[in-house]
């Protein structure tokens, strides 16, 4: 927090301020050495990796979003236990050393669900540094994220054994699965960058958000959600700039099966894998059109058996039902409601892109509430690439279409917390809903809405403007890591 210590004493600040440095010049001199489109992945995984260990060593203990939710599944998963098992309906069993941790970031509290309290356990003060693992399974909790599929959570559990197999100190479950989880986001992005012929630069941009990299550096699924959601973005540039008649079934298998395992992640993103509507069917060997709107079917009765039989019966067994039904949160009372009071249902509609504006200059894709920077300069950043990144010409029904799935995207998200996670008959004010469930899908938005049709910029490295300020950005965050934390 920032107080009269972070003037007197900058010190933390001032380390901080000197190691971006010098990543910043490192990341800048790995571009002018793979300073063409064809390299920028490399680029990309190197900016990713040195910031985001930084950020894993930095953000405090199980600090990010229901980060100590995420690192029981992740433990249990690195035990082999791929469906968590709902003991006696009150409680997941986990390890002494998930307990420790919790204690060291959280407090339980008698409610039936855990609430934050900040300790500042850090690198420099956390208890757990020179303990041993505790492999004690005596430790119960009443929830685990087992609404998610298993594999959202094998890149953690990987760093998770690393630490058991080496009787590493107990701390290193945390950093090992946040290591680990931080390579798997940056080698999948990499991929996404090295696959797409077009918007190469933005798409790093984007998966380089402050946001971005934080949620990859903690044990989150989100890493796997935005991992997979911008690479299933340039596996769609990719096949709306093959040639003629060149897409082949594989490569509709490879879109679908990165679709399947996003959606059982993430519901909200149902609607993305509709963009292969919007590729040119003259792109298309044989039948390929015929073949992704089956696709899309199979996909979407997938994904809807997925969430009726797996994943709601699993998210109400958490403490989140406590939670919403003291609340008054209730689906079918809720449809009740908008039907019985249409106009006020409609209202709520018609402001929401309103709402979404105000959730994004109230954050701009940074990590907290408090920031030594106007979200609006990181919304100009995004701005600016998105309507002055020399492009090519796209085809407009291909970008109507994107912006359609955009839109879509938005209103899907925002009906199903308002479905879910909001009280009966409060329409004007949907809760729960965050900017990090967007912020992938910014992606899009060069593809949409660029207006600069040039292909090369005289006198003027726009690529290395871009990434400097990417850089930038990125820098802004960890600098204030240390206002907040230490």
């Amino acid at each position: 927090m920032m107080d009269a210590g972070n003037y007197a004493h900058p010190k933390m600040e001032l380390l901080i301020f000197i190691a971006v440095s010098i990543l910043s010049i490192i990341s800048i001199a790995v571009y002018s050495h793979y300073g063409n489109q064809d390299d920028l992945y490399k680029v990309a995984f190197v900016i990713i990796i040195v910031f985001g260990l930084m950020f894993c060593f930095l953000n405090p203990v199980l600090g990010g979003p229901d980060e100590f939710e995420h690192f029981i599944r992740s433990e249990m998963t690195s035990e082999g236990i791929l469906v968590p098992t709902y003991i006696d309906n009150s409680y997941y069993p986990t390890i002494q050393s998930s307990h420790d941790l919790l204690g060291d970031g959280y407090s339980q509290i008698k409610t039936g669900w855990y609430k934050i309290h900040k300790k500042n356990a850090t690198i420099f003060n956390s208890s757990l540094y020179w303990n041993p693992i505790n492999y004690s399974v005596n430790t119960q909790f009443n929830s685990s994220f087992a609404q998610n599929p298993f594999y959202g959570y094998i890149p953690q559990s990987i760093g998770i054994s690393i630490a058991k197999l080496f009787d590493m100190d107990a701390i290193w479950l945390l950093w090992l699965g946040r290591i680990t989880n931080l390579l798997f986001y940056a080698g999948i992005v990499a991929i996404a960058i090295k696959k797409t012929p077009i918007l190469k630069v933005p798409l790093l941009a984007i998966a380089c958000l402050p946001t971005m990299i934080y949620l990859s550096s903690t044990v989150s699924i989100d890493a796997m959600i935005n991992g997979l959601a911008i690479l299933l973005i340039a596996y769609f540039f990719y096949m709306y700039s093959a040639p003629k008649y060149s897409l082949t079934n594989k490569d509709l298998v490879i879109f679908f099966i990165i679709s399947l395992l996003m959606v059982f992640c993430k519901i909200s993103l149902l609607l993305l894998p509709f963009l292969i509507l919007f590729v040119p069917r003259e792109n298309f060997k044989d039948r390929g059109y015929i073949y992704c709107l089956l696709g899309l079917i199979v996909l979407t009765i997938s994904a809807v058996l997925w969430s009726k039989y797996y994943s709601v019966p699993n998210y109400w067994a958490s403490h989140r039902y406590y939670m919403l039904s003291h609340k008054d949160v209730n689906m079918t009372n809720q449809i009740s409601y908008m039907f019985t009071h249409k106009h006020d249902a409609l209202a709520s509609f018609l402001h929401l892109p309103i709402d979404f504006c105000n959730l994004i200059f109230a954050t701009g894709g940074f990590v907290s509430s408090e920031r030594i920077v106007s979200p609006l300069f990181l919304i100009m950043f995004i701005g600016a690439i998105s309507l002055f990144y020399p492009t090519d010409k796209f085809n407009i029904k291909s970008r109507i279409g994107a912006l359609i799935v955009f839109v879509g995207l938005i209103l899907e998200t925002y009906v199903i917390f308002l479905l879910s996670w909001t009280p009966v008959g409060q329409l004007n004010d949907i809760s729960g809903v965050q900017l990090r469930y967007f912020l992938p899908l910014f992606a899009l938005l060069p593809f949409i809405f660029s207006i600069n049709h040039k292909r090369h910029l005289e006198k003027i490295d726009g690529d290395l403007i871009v990434i400097t300020l990417t850089l930038v950005f990125i820098s802004i965050q960890l600098i204030n890591f240390g206002i907040l934390y230490y």
